[in-house]
């Protein structure tokens, strides 16, 4: 009898003195002989053949869709604090003490070396390599590095869980932020969704990625998956949510800004990529990679300066590298982070001057065509109220009839957020007056020297009562009106995995990219050593390109064919399509003498996005309202 009892998983866990980890609560166990259990999470579908306690903790905390905030909270509490180091014996020369190292020293140290191992895309398999582990001991030979399964696991789950509080208390504070969303398909035909929060100081941070392989993305299918970060954040907070051109997305963002009056539907914004693509496909010039239309233009650039042997053929180079210079601003400008609606909106500007110069009859024909094609798909009433708001720009070449249009749409997008038509009226006065420069908006706007001003500064130092035009131009200035936070997480992404690293599962890779995404952001403030003598925008020049290279060399040594040919669905009809006159001219007076001055100081400015198919104007977006705005119109301006 006794032999028996001595048997049994419980007995045999008591005589070694390991009491059960409470982790256990939550989990359906059955033994498997030898102290071991299989478990099934009580709350998702999650199971393991062998549970072990740090897994089943670190599930809890970081993966388990269902279980509620405070057992996630309480968790993830006990991942953050606990030591990492505590069980690694320390191998140290006997007769120097003064090499050993605490646990405290030890668990700083295991942080950095994730850090670093994630942040530079390096295999944790390194780790254990003889010639790390004499590197690591000739920097510090008090520091017992840890195992590849503890960096992978214990190590990288500690680290995600102090960056997601981290994110969680800086969110806590935060408003008018927006929500990216994009699809992937990475080596293994996985469709992953990004779900990219981007605040109005333009930090991005990776909330989720969901490996949605096995589900139709319908409409509704979209708007739960939205609703679920929207509802985790807190949907008061955000102000737009930014998706491309797919017509279940784009269905979803209809439904999701009628359900939340505080979010506005925004669509990813690339008119000017979409414009050069049509452009060159069908036997015309070719660039190395679809989406490098910077390279484009440097070629052109190139070109113009040779000896010019073929007058007609450079008058043709000339004129496309016109076209693409602006395209180059754009698409290089998503980079930074003062890309918004009024400097996207001010290269389309741009894009049609340029195109109104071209002499050659035909080719500017075709410029019109697709130009105003795409102009009609896209969601100019938001961005013209937009660039007016920017105090740089205010009523720069805004025709007189269109000013009234834009009162109307501005006041629509206000009364969206839940606002009365007194305080439309307010804001329509206000915005009279800042048309005018009139007091407190008749402040200088100064971009040169070594002080910029930026419109969200410009506008929080105008003060006055009920500043209803101020809160209006500080919530459109918060948007991203793109995906380039998606696209850089993809690109991330594929370099993690590459064509080694394919087995990693969709929770190892989201806890690396959210580790990668936020130490990328915060580098000025996480950076304890290599950051004192760089500027944040030197820094931030700095990471992107050390990214960029690790990123483009990950594929060095494949040779892999170029894709320059645009499928039938890239065409264009312009059969029906008005190709003699822009229709942004019925707006903008693109013969105004500060467009034609336009400098290109820089080679890049701020910018883009992805293609539209169906218009999302204010009126499709917004929820009825019963304030009568022509009234309002008819009484102020008569």
């Amino acid at each position: 009898m006794n032999s028996e009892i001595s048997d049994t998983p419980d007995i045999r866990e008591a005589k070694r003195g390991r009491p059960e980890s409470h982790a256990w609560d939550h989990f359906t166990k059955q033994p498997l002989g030898s102290g071991h259990y299989s478990a099934k999470c009580h709350y998702c579908a999650a199971s393991w053949s062998k549970g072990r306690p740090e897994t089943l903790k670190s599930h809890l905390a970081l993966y388990c869709s269902q279980v509620p905030l405070k057992i996630k909270t309480e968790y993830m509490e006990l991942l953050a604090m606990r030591n990492t180091s505590v069980n690694r014996q320390q191998q140290t020369n006997s007769n120097d003490s003064s090499a050993e190292l605490d646990i405290n020293q030890s668990d700083k140290i295991d942080q950095a070396l994730v850090r670093f191992f994630v942040c530079c895309g390096i295999p944790f398999s390194t780790v254990d390599h003889p010639y790390f582990l004499d590197f690591v001991k000739a920097l510090c030979f008090g520091y017992n590095p840890p195992k590849r399964t503890a960096l992978s696991t214990t190590i990288l789950n500690k680290e995600i869980t102090v960056v997601l509080t981290k994110i969680k208390q800086e969110l806590k504070y935060e408003e008018n932020l927006t929500l990216a969303v994009d699809g992937w398909s990475d080596s293994l035909g996985r469709s992953i969704y990004a779900f990219v929060i981007i605040t109005s100081k333009k930090k991005q941070y990776i909330h989720a990625l969901i490996n949605e392989s096995s589900n139709s993305h319908t409409g509704p299918f979209n708007v739960a998956e939205i609703e679920k970060v929207l509802t985790s954040v807190g949907a008061k907070k955000f102000i737009a949510v930014v998706s491309d051109a797919e017509s279940a997305m784009q269905m979803a963002r209809r439904l999701i800004s009628e359900k939340y009056s505080n979010i506005l539907s925004i669509r990813c914004a690339a008119l000017e990529e979409d414009l050069i693509k049509s452009l060159t496909e069908g036997g015309g010039l070719k660039t190395s990679v679809k989406t490098r239309w910077s390279t484009a233009w440097d070629c052109c650039n190139s070109i113009v300066r040779l000896e010019n042997n073929l007058k007609h053929f450079w008058q043709d180079v000339e004129q496309l590298q016109a076209i693409l210079a602006p395209v180059k601003r754009a698409v290089e400008s998503v980079e930074f982070k003062s890309s918004n609606m009024a400097s996207i909106f001010l290269e389309l500007i741009k894009m049609a001057v340029a195109i109104k110069r071209i002499p050659n009859s035909d080719f500017k024909k075709k410029c019109i065509g697709i130009f105003n094609k795409r102009w009609t798909q896209f969601d100019t009433d938001t961005y013209l109220v937009a660039y007016f708001l920017h105090p740089k720009y205010r009523a720069m070449g805004i025709q007189d009839k269109a000013f009234r249009q834009l009162c109307l749409n501005a006041m629509k997008i206000w009364s969206k957020f839940g606002n009365n038509s007194v305080s439309c009226k307010i804001l329509l006065s206000q915005l009279r007056q800042y048309s005018e420069n009139k007091p407190p908006y008749d402040m200088d706007y100064i971009d040169e020297y070594d002080f910029l001003d930026t419109p969200e500064l410009w506008w929080t130092t105008c003060r006055q009562p009920n500043n209803y035009i101020q809160q209006l131009a500080l919530k459109l200035f918060a948007i991203t009106p793109h995906q380039a936070a998606c696209e850089r997480v993809f690109s991330v992404l594929n370099w993690m995995i590459g064509n080694r690293r394919t087995r990693l599962n969709i929770n190892r890779l989201q806890s690396m990219a959210q580790i990668h995404s936020f130490y990328i952001t915060n580098a000025q403030s996480e950076l304890k050593f290599s950051s004192n003598n760089l500027s944040e925008n030197e820094l931030e020049i700095a990471l992107q390109d050390i990214t960029s290279a690790m990123i483009d060399n990950s594929d060095l040594f494949d040779e892999e064919e170029e894709d320059n040919d645009f499928s039938d669905n890239d065409s264009i009809d312009l059969d029906e399509e008005n190709t003699n006159e822009l229709i942004m001219a019925e707006i903008l007076d693109l013969d105004t003498p500060e467009f034609g001055n336009f400098e290109d100081s820089r080679d890049s400015e701020e910018n883009s996005g992805e293609v539209s198919v169906v218009s999302d104007s204010i009126d499709s977006q917004s929820e009825v309202s019963n304030i009568n705005f022509e009234a309002i119109l008819a009484e102020e301006f008569d």
